[in-house]
């Protein structure tokens, strides 16, 4: 890319960030609250596992996988062996840690380039999903204990929160004990490409998405991070979650359409464009919109403003 050329894109860039910048904000104003209740899940998520932790101390209910308290048979493990169990940095990690980057730097887009929807509502709407997630995977796993898989958890290694101050003060991603039912990382997967399925437009970007998902199941259960019953209920339970609350609120919570420019034929013309997560994607360098956007935008200046679209017509008519 030549140096004029480099100018006029981060000039475009610049422009179209001034433009989408105020939808970004009026989104943000109405769905913070939900955002905020989203984040504090997550707190609230910590807090539960350490209760689970303290709980399994309390009525001896140790791990590890085929130790002398733990009953449990999965054939997942079984077949997988312990190829995967040695790792120093767990491979359910890696794997997550790839969907969640691609999914970040997708929400983040309509930051910068042309895009049918708004960063702000996919976050509004991912947030608000970990509320319900969240609040049944604490459910799932406060109410029925049961022995965890890592050899941390063998009664000799165990080391639980001892009192009610260290699990509200404790904070920790990984490495509690009694197993928490469904996969924490398949949650997170999942939402993730759930909300790429929904707002992406590329195919590939989606299908990467669902293969590192089925590839996470594997290798978390190969590494006996979770029983494999906790990564088959979370593959079927997150999108549950996600297709019930589309089905109820199908609309995201702001508008999605950035405003075009005016020129002196648009007076009382609306500048901005209806909203569309499927077509209709604004293009500010090409100072106009693409597709069924372009027809939305004279259909509602023949409505709003006849003069000048007589104005536009009559060098047609001579």
């Amino acid at each position: 890319m030549t140096g004029p050329s480099l100018r006029s894109f981060f000039k475009a860039r610049k422009a179209y960030m001034r433009e989408a910048l105020p939808v970004e904000l009026a989104v943000l104003k109405k769905g913070w609250p939900y955002m905020v209740g989203g984040l504090i899940s997550l707190l609230v998520h910590n807090w539960v596992h350490n209760m689970a932790y303290y709980f399994a101390a309390k009525y001896q209910v140790y791990g590890p996988y085929k130790g002398p308290n733990n009953n449990i048979h999965d054939f997942g493990f079984e077949w997988f062996g312990t190829a995967f169990v040695d790792w120093s940095f767990p491979p359910g990690d890696i794997v997550l840690y790839i969907t969640l980057v691609i999914a970040i730097v997708y929400a983040l887009r309509p930051l910068v380039f042309s895009f049918p929807t708004r960063t702000m509502n996919i976050l509004w709407r991912v947030l608000t999903m970990s509320i319900f997630t969240v609040t049944g995977r604490c459910i799932s796993f406060i109410f029925t204990l049961l022995p965890s898989s890592a050899q941390h958890c063998s009664e000799d290694e165990f080391d639980p929160p001892k009192n009610w101050g260290e699990i509200f003060t404790h904070l920790s991603v990984s490495g509690g004990c009694s197993d928490l039912v469904y996969s924490g990382h398949m949650m997170y997967a999942i939402l993730a490409t759930c909300a790429i399925f929904r707002y992406a437009q590329n195919w590939y970007i989606k299908i990467t998405c669902l293969a590192l998902n089925i590839l996470q199941g594997f290798v978390i259960v190969a590494s006996r991070a979770h029983y494999s019953v906790d990564v088959i209920v979370a593959a079927y339970t997150i999108p549950a979650f996600w297709c019930t609350f589309a089905y109820f609120v199908p609309e995201d919570i702001g508008p999605n359409s950035v405003p075009l420019p005016k020129t002196s034929l648009d007076v009382g013309v609306p500048a901005v464009l209806p909203d569309s997560r499927g077509g209709g994607v604004p293009d500010l360098e090409l100072g106009g919109a693409t597709g069924a956007s372009s027809s939305s935008v004279s259909a509602a200046a023949q409505a709003s403003s006849p003069h000048a679209v007589a104005a536009v017509e009559a060098p047609r008519e001579q």
